[in-house]
Protein backbone atom coordinates (compact mmCIF):
# COMPACT_ATOMS: atom_id res chain seq x y z
CA UNK A 1 0.00 0.00 0.00
CA UNK A 2 1.43 3.36 -1.04
CA UNK A 3 2.25 5.88 1.68
CA UNK A 4 0.46 8.48 -0.46
CA UNK A 5 -2.75 7.22 1.12
CA UNK A 6 -1.70 8.95 4.36
CA UNK A 7 -2.27 12.37 2.79
CA UNK A 8 -5.01 14.13 4.75
CA UNK A 9 -5.10 11.53 7.55
CA UNK A 10 -6.39 13.27 10.70
CA UNK A 11 -7.12 10.33 13.01
CA UNK A 12 -6.16 6.66 13.16
CA UNK A 13 -7.21 4.44 16.05
CA UNK A 14 -5.72 0.99 15.50
CA UNK A 15 -6.51 -1.62 18.17
CA UNK A 16 -5.05 -4.10 15.66
CA UNK A 17 -1.55 -3.03 16.73
CA UNK A 18 -2.03 -4.40 20.23
CA UNK A 19 -3.13 -3.47 23.75
CA UNK A 20 -2.43 -0.01 25.16
CA UNK A 21 -4.37 -0.13 28.42
CA UNK A 22 -7.30 2.22 28.82
CA UNK A 23 -5.92 4.58 26.17
CA UNK A 24 -6.54 3.97 22.47
CA UNK A 25 -3.61 5.61 20.73
CA UNK A 26 -4.05 7.88 17.73
CA UNK A 27 -1.48 6.59 15.23
CA UNK A 28 -1.95 9.56 12.88
CA UNK A 29 0.47 11.62 14.98
CA UNK A 30 -2.17 14.20 15.92
CA UNK A 31 -2.47 13.02 19.50
CA UNK A 32 -6.26 12.57 19.52
CA UNK A 33 -6.28 9.61 21.84
CA UNK A 34 -9.40 7.71 22.75
CA UNK A 35 -10.38 6.52 26.22
CA UNK A 36 -11.85 3.08 26.89
CA UNK A 37 -15.05 3.67 28.87
CA UNK A 38 -16.98 1.01 30.80
CA UNK A 39 -14.43 -1.44 29.45
CA UNK A 40 -11.86 -3.75 31.03
CA UNK A 41 -8.36 -3.29 29.66
CA UNK A 42 -7.52 -6.80 30.83
CA UNK A 43 -10.24 -8.61 28.88
CA UNK A 44 -11.55 -6.29 26.14
CA UNK A 45 -8.30 -6.36 24.16
CA UNK A 46 -8.59 -9.63 22.25
CA UNK A 47 -6.09 -11.32 19.97
CA UNK A 48 -7.11 -12.86 16.68
CA UNK A 49 -5.57 -13.76 13.31
CA UNK A 50 -4.79 -10.53 11.47
CA UNK A 51 -4.18 -8.45 14.58
CA UNK A 52 -5.71 -7.44 17.89
CA UNK A 53 -9.17 -5.91 18.34
CA UNK A 54 -11.30 -4.21 20.95
CA UNK A 55 -14.34 -6.18 22.07
CA UNK A 56 -17.57 -4.23 22.76
CA UNK A 57 -20.29 -5.85 24.88
CA UNK A 58 -23.35 -4.25 23.25
CA UNK A 59 -24.43 -2.82 26.61
CA UNK A 60 -22.33 0.17 27.61
CA UNK A 61 -18.80 -0.28 26.20
CA UNK A 62 -17.43 2.53 24.07
CA UNK A 63 -14.29 4.53 23.28
CA UNK A 64 -14.46 8.28 23.81
CA UNK A 65 -12.72 9.58 20.65
CA UNK A 66 -13.83 12.85 19.08
CA UNK A 67 -13.64 14.52 15.68
CA UNK A 68 -15.71 17.16 13.88
CA UNK A 69 -16.07 16.57 10.13
CA UNK A 70 -17.14 19.28 7.74
CA UNK A 71 -16.78 19.33 3.97
CA UNK A 72 -14.91 16.43 2.43
CA UNK A 73 -13.95 13.45 4.57
CA UNK A 74 -13.47 9.68 4.61
CA UNK A 75 -13.99 7.26 7.48
CA UNK A 76 -12.56 3.74 7.25
CA UNK A 77 -13.60 0.98 9.67
CA UNK A 78 -12.79 -2.69 10.25
CA UNK A 79 -15.37 -4.42 12.44
CA UNK A 80 -17.42 -7.53 13.03
CA UNK A 81 -20.75 -7.91 14.76
CA UNK A 82 -21.52 -10.66 17.21
CA UNK A 83 -25.30 -10.26 17.10
CA UNK A 84 -27.65 -8.61 14.61
CA UNK A 85 -30.28 -7.32 17.01
CA UNK A 86 -32.14 -4.08 16.41
CA UNK A 87 -29.96 -2.23 18.90
CA UNK A 88 -26.51 -3.52 17.99
CA UNK A 89 -25.96 -1.30 15.00
CA UNK A 90 -23.83 1.79 15.44
CA UNK A 91 -20.06 1.69 14.98
CA UNK A 92 -19.59 5.46 15.24
CA UNK A 93 -22.00 7.85 16.89
CA UNK A 94 -22.30 11.59 16.95
CA UNK A 95 -23.18 14.70 18.89
CA UNK A 96 -23.69 14.28 22.64
CA UNK A 97 -26.67 16.65 22.51
CA UNK A 98 -28.13 15.17 19.33
CA UNK A 99 -28.31 11.42 19.03
CA UNK A 100 -29.37 11.70 15.38
CA UNK A 101 -25.80 12.19 14.16
CA UNK A 102 -24.22 8.95 13.02
CA UNK A 103 -21.98 7.73 10.27
CA UNK A 104 -22.38 3.96 10.30
CA UNK A 105 -25.70 2.37 11.17
CA UNK A 106 -25.25 -1.26 10.09
CA UNK A 107 -28.52 -2.80 8.96
CA UNK A 108 -29.09 -6.31 7.63
CA UNK A 109 -28.97 -5.16 4.01
CA UNK A 110 -27.39 -1.73 4.02
CA UNK A 111 -25.60 1.13 5.78
CA UNK A 112 -27.40 4.27 6.96
CA UNK A 113 -25.65 7.64 7.30
CA UNK A 114 -27.05 10.79 8.89
CA UNK A 115 -25.48 14.17 9.70
CA UNK A 116 -26.39 16.80 12.29
CA UNK A 117 -29.78 17.97 13.58
CA UNK A 118 -32.46 17.94 10.92
CA UNK A 119 -30.38 15.91 8.50
CA UNK A 120 -32.08 13.25 6.42
CA UNK A 121 -30.92 9.69 6.95
CA UNK A 122 -29.75 7.95 3.78
CA UNK A 123 -29.51 4.18 3.48
CA UNK A 124 -26.97 2.72 1.07
CA UNK A 125 -28.14 -0.69 -0.10
CA UNK A 126 -26.60 -3.69 -1.79
CA UNK A 127 -24.74 -5.02 1.26
CA UNK A 128 -25.21 -8.01 3.51
CA UNK A 129 -23.58 -8.54 6.90
CA UNK A 130 -22.98 -11.87 8.62
CA UNK A 131 -22.44 -12.32 12.34
CA UNK A 132 -18.87 -12.77 13.57
CA UNK A 133 -17.40 -12.04 10.13
CA UNK A 134 -14.93 -9.19 9.71
CA UNK A 135 -15.86 -6.52 7.16
CA UNK A 136 -14.28 -3.31 5.91
CA UNK A 137 -16.50 -0.25 5.60
CA UNK A 138 -15.73 3.12 4.00
CA UNK A 139 -17.96 6.20 4.14
CA UNK A 140 -16.69 9.21 2.18
CA UNK A 141 -18.05 12.62 1.31
CA UNK A 142 -16.66 15.02 -1.27
CA UNK A 143 -16.66 18.82 -1.04
CA UNK A 144 -20.10 18.95 -2.71
CA UNK A 145 -21.56 16.68 0.00
CA UNK A 146 -21.82 13.65 -2.26
CA UNK A 147 -21.59 10.60 0.02
CA UNK A 148 -20.42 7.17 -1.16
CA UNK A 149 -20.20 3.91 0.79
CA UNK A 150 -18.07 0.80 0.17
CA UNK A 151 -18.08 -2.59 1.89
CA UNK A 152 -15.06 -4.86 1.36
CA UNK A 153 -13.89 -2.63 -1.48
CA UNK A 154 -17.20 -2.75 -3.40
CA UNK A 155 -19.32 0.39 -3.71
CA UNK A 156 -23.00 0.43 -2.76
CA UNK A 157 -25.44 -0.04 -5.61
CA UNK A 158 -27.23 3.08 -4.35
CA UNK A 159 -24.48 5.26 -5.78
CA UNK A 160 -23.77 8.80 -4.54
CA UNK A 161 -26.26 10.58 -2.30
CA UNK A 162 -26.12 14.15 -1.02
CA UNK A 163 -25.83 14.48 2.76
CA UNK A 164 -25.00 18.00 3.92
CA UNK A 165 -24.15 19.22 7.40
CA UNK A 166 -21.55 18.49 10.06
CA UNK A 167 -20.65 15.17 11.62
CA UNK A 168 -19.56 15.82 15.19
CA UNK A 169 -18.33 12.37 16.13
CA UNK A 170 -18.01 11.65 19.83
CA UNK A 171 -17.17 7.99 20.13
CA UNK A 172 -16.56 4.51 18.78
CA UNK A 173 -18.99 1.70 19.52
CA UNK A 174 -21.78 3.69 21.11
CA UNK A 175 -24.84 5.80 20.38
CA UNK A 176 -25.98 8.65 22.65
CA UNK A 177 -29.51 9.76 23.35
CA UNK A 178 -30.54 13.42 23.33
CA UNK A 179 -29.36 13.84 26.93
CA UNK A 180 -25.95 12.41 26.11
CA UNK A 181 -26.41 9.25 28.12
CA UNK A 182 -25.83 5.63 27.22
CA UNK A 183 -28.74 4.42 25.12
CA UNK A 184 -29.57 1.75 22.60
CA UNK A 185 -27.54 0.99 19.47
CA UNK A 186 -24.40 -0.06 21.33
CA UNK A 187 -21.98 -2.03 19.15
CA UNK A 188 -21.93 -5.73 20.02
CA UNK A 189 -18.77 -7.15 18.50
CA UNK A 190 -15.22 -6.18 17.71
CA UNK A 191 -13.49 -3.22 16.05
CA UNK A 192 -9.99 -3.45 14.61
CA UNK A 193 -9.31 -0.04 13.04
CA UNK A 194 -11.00 3.32 12.60
CA UNK A 195 -9.34 6.05 10.53
CA UNK A 196 -10.46 9.47 9.30
CA UNK A 197 -9.23 11.62 6.42
CA UNK A 198 -10.02 15.26 5.63
CA UNK A 199 -10.58 14.32 1.98
CA UNK A 200 -12.57 11.86 -0.06
CA UNK A 201 -10.46 8.83 -0.92
CA UNK A 202 -10.50 7.57 -4.47
CA UNK A 203 -11.93 4.18 -5.42
CA UNK A 204 -8.42 2.71 -5.99
CA UNK A 205 -7.37 3.91 -2.52
CA UNK A 206 -10.45 2.29 -0.97
CA UNK A 207 -9.50 -0.98 -2.67
CA UNK A 208 -5.91 -0.66 -1.39
CA UNK A 209 -7.12 -0.29 2.20
CA UNK A 210 -9.34 -3.34 1.91
CA UNK A 211 -6.63 -5.45 0.29
CA UNK A 212 -4.15 -4.45 3.02
CA UNK A 213 -6.31 -6.17 5.64
CA UNK A 214 -7.58 -5.03 8.98
CA UNK A 215 -4.12 -4.22 10.35
CA UNK A 216 -2.72 -2.87 7.09
CA UNK A 217 -3.03 0.83 7.89
CA UNK A 218 -1.59 0.30 11.36
CA UNK A 219 1.45 -1.48 9.91
CA UNK A 220 1.94 1.34 7.42
CA UNK A 221 1.85 3.91 10.23
CA UNK A 222 4.27 1.97 12.44
CA UNK A 223 6.81 0.33 10.09
CA UNK A 224 8.82 -2.49 11.58
CA UNK A 225 12.52 -2.00 12.14
CA UNK A 226 14.50 -3.84 9.50
CA UNK A 227 17.28 -6.21 10.37
CA UNK A 228 20.29 -6.76 8.16
CA UNK A 229 22.49 -9.86 8.01
CA UNK A 230 26.14 -9.30 7.28
CA UNK A 231 28.00 -12.19 5.73
CA UNK A 232 31.22 -13.04 7.56
CA UNK A 233 33.79 -14.81 5.38
CA UNK A 234 34.73 -18.31 6.43
CA UNK A 235 38.07 -18.59 8.16
CA UNK A 236 39.58 -20.62 5.34
CA UNK A 237 38.75 -17.91 2.80
CA UNK A 238 40.24 -14.98 4.70
CA UNK A 239 43.21 -13.38 3.05
CA UNK A 240 46.22 -13.51 5.32
CA UNK A 241 47.99 -10.24 5.78
CA UNK A 242 51.69 -10.60 6.73
CA UNK A 243 53.70 -7.63 7.89
CA UNK A 244 57.42 -8.11 7.92
CA UNK A 245 60.11 -5.79 9.03
CA UNK A 246 62.51 -7.53 6.77
CA UNK A 247 62.44 -9.87 3.82
CA UNK A 248 60.39 -12.98 4.69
Amino acid sequence: MSRNILQGLIGAWCPSLGPSGYTLLDRSGRGQRGTLTNMDAGTDWVGAPGGWALDFDGVNDYVDARQTLTGAFTVSMWANRRTAGTFNERILWGNLTDGDTYIADILLSGVTVQSDTGGTAKTFSGFTFSNSVWFHLIVSRDAANGVRVWKDGIESTSGTQTISGTFTLQGIGRYANAAGGVAAFQWDGQIGEVAIWSRALTAPEVWQLYQAGRSGLGRLLTPQRRSYAFRVPAAGNRRRRIICGAEC
